[in-house]
C-alpha cells in the first residue's frame, strides 16, 4: 500500500511531537510499502523536489528504468525524468539542514495554532461550517450561499483559496505566511465582508463560481471530456 504524504508529510511528524493526536499513516502500519512527500511545501524546498521512500530497499529497483541496448551507450535513470537540475537537490538539502527538526517544530507549531485559530473563528459565523475536524488544510462550505460565491469574493480581496466539489464548498492550506501577525485575523474579517457581498450583491461577473457549479451537475466522464478538450486547447500551438 502507497501512502501518499505530499502534503502532510513535514507537518504530521512534528504535529506528533508537538502533542496532537495525529493517526499512523507511516511504516507503523502494517502494509505500507511507499511514501512519498513533497519537500518542495512544507520542507520549504524548491519547486520540483520530493522524496519517496520504501519500507524495502527491493522495491526501489521497480523505480529504476534501463537501456542496455540503446545506439546512444548505456541509459539509466532512478526517476521518470532523465535530466534533472542538481540546483534543486542542492537546495533542497541546504533548506532542510537550515531548518533542521528545530526549525519544522517551530513552523508546524505556528501553522497549527493559526489553523487552530481560524477554525474557531470560521465556526462562529452562522452562515458558514467547517468539513471535518481540520489542522491546517481548512475546508469550508455553507448551507445557505453559494460557497464558490464567497470564494471569489475573497479572490477578489487576494485570497488565493481553492474550490471543491462533493460537498461543495473551499479550502485554505495554511503556511508559514499566514502566521504572520494580522494574517490570520484579516482572513476571518475579509471572510465576513465577502459573505456580506454575496449576500447583497449576489454573484460576481468574473470568478470561478459558474466553472465549479456547473461541475455539480456534469456526469463524470462528460467533465473528464471537458477537461482533456481543456489541455488540448492550452498545448494547441495552432490556435
Amino acid at each position: 500500500m502507497h501512502v501518499d504524504a505530499a502534503l502532510g508529510g513535514f507537518i504530521l511528524p512534528f504535529a506528533r511531537k508537538l502533542g496532537y493526536d495525529i493517526p499512523q499513516f507511516d511504516f507503523a502500519v502494517e502494509g505500507v510499502t511507499s511514501i512519498n512527500l513533497d519537500t518542495h511545501k512544507y520542507g520549504y524546498a524548491p519547486k520540483g523536489s520530493s522524496v519517496i521512500l520504501y519500507r524495502d530497499p527491493e522495491l526501489f529497483s521497480y523505480q529504476v528504468y534501463t537501456v542496455g541496448d540503446w545506439t546512444g551507450g548505456i541509459y539509466f535513470t532512478p526517476t521518470t525524468l532523465g535530466s534533472k537540475p542538481g540546483f534543486t537537490i542542492a537546495a533542497t538539502w541546504a533548506a532542510m539542514l537550515y531548518l533542521g527538526e528545530e526549525g519544522y517544530m517551530k513552523i508546524t507549531k505556528e501553522i497549527l495554532e493559526t489553523g487552530k485559530y481560524i477554525v474557531n473563528e470560521t465556526r462562529k459565523i452562522s452562515e458558514l461550517k467547517i468539513l471535518g475536524d481540520p489542522l491546517w488544510i481548512i475546508a469550508i462550505s455553507s448551507d445557505s450561499i453559494n460557497p464558490y460565491v464567497i470564494m471569489d469574493y475573497m479572490a477578489q480581496r487576494n485570497w488565493h483559496l481553492i474550490g471543491l466539489i462533493n460537498p461543495p464548498g473551499f479550502h485554505i492550506a495554511l503556511t508559514y505566511r499566514h502566521t504572520l501577525p494580522g494574517v490570520k485575523e484579516s482572513f476571518i474579517n475579509d471572510l465576513r465582508e465577502s459573505i456580506k457581498d454575496a449576500i447583497e450583491k449576489g454573484q460576481p461577473t468574473t470568478g470561478m463560481a459558474p466553472i465549479y457549479g456547473a461541475t455539480a451537475f456534469l456526469p463524470k466522464d462528460q467533465l473528464d471530456l471537458i477537461l482533456k478538450y481543456v489541455i488540448d486547447w492550452l498545448y494547441n500551438p495552432w490556435e
